[in-house]
């Protein structure tokens, strides 16, 4: 069964900023989170309900599964030294 992936205004903006070739990456990484939500390599953040981190390079992609709805909500994509900031 495949997950919709949705992506919040703030993380659509990050992908735009990014670079070509590491917005390229990034794009390949959220449309096999279609297919799999929980991939090889990805860690469930600590202190935080049912939000998970995938690692491109140094670039990181946070999001939420929602697994009744079979939804993935993105909720940011950024350099690894300000993804966790806000």
């Amino acid at each position: 069964m495949a997950y919709a992936v949705h992506m919040r205004s703030a993380a659509e903006r990050e992908r735009r900023r990014l670079q070509g070739h590491i917005r390229q990456r990034i794009n390949r990484h959220l449309l096999q989170l279609e297919a799999e939500p929980r991939p090889s390599g990805v860690e469930k953040l600590v202190g935080r309900l049912n939000s998970w981190r995938i690692r491109v390079g140094d670039y990181r992609i946070l999001y939420e599964i929602d697994d009744t709805n079979q939804r993935v909500i993105i909720h940011r994509i950024a350099h690894r030294r300000d993804v966790y900031q806000r």
